[in-house]
């Protein structure tokens, strides 16, 4: 509902803009698996729950930022790649929560909420570096703040990576250099 619905979608963008709705999906995951520990049966469901609701929410988050930032043609390969991994580690996932449920029967959910844990700090630090170093290369090399009504790092992430690409393929340059900068205006 939050990503997929009309009321919903405004709400995540404007109060959670991109990457930080990757980053609360995925902070959500993680919380929720770890409720779902809770050992009461309606504590548990409620974890289920909310494991689902953030899940699907990552899922559309991830799809949409794969969709913007990359091309038309590197999505052909990227897009399915990207749901061979997620199925992968679906089928680690099956094949090593029995094991790990032997050992000790909240084990998996443990398990499972701090890997997502730890993969929601590396991505913030990734994410905030790379958006950081994108920042200043392009401001560095192509003098863009006359351009521009924000600051670059003030951008958010799909932002920021479509005007690095831009920038990369030398659209942006051209257009700087032909003096016709008045029109762009990415925010």
């Amino acid at each position: 509902y939050m990503t997929l619905s009309k009321n919903g979608s405004s709400f995540v963008k404007s109060y959670f803009p991109s990457p930080y709705d990757l980053f609360v999906s995925l902070g959500g995951i993680s919380v929720s698996v770890f409720i779902a520990t809770v050992p009461y049966f309606s504590v548990h469901c409620t974890g289920l729950l909310f494991l689902m609701a953030f899940n699907d929410m990552a899922a559309v988050i991830l799809n949409e930022i794969q969709g913007t930032i990359t091309s038309s043609q590197a999505y052909c390969l990227i897009g399915p790649m990207g749901q061979v991994v997620r199925r992968s580690f679906n089928v680690i996932t099956a094949i090593t929560g029995p094991v790990l449920f032997g050992i000790f029967p909240r084990l998996p959910y443990i398990v499972a909420g701090s890997v997502t844990g730890v993969w929601l700090i590396l991505l913030m630090i990734m994410i905030m570096t790379r958006m950081k170093k994108n920042s200043i290369k392009i401001e560095s090399e192509h003098n863009l703040s006359r351009l521009f009504p924000v600051n670059l790092a003030e951008m958010n992430f799909v932002s920021n990576e479509i005007v690095k690409r831009v920038c990369k393929v030398g659209t942006l340059s051209a257009r700087i250099d032909e003096g016709r900068n008045s029109s762009l205006n990415i925010s």
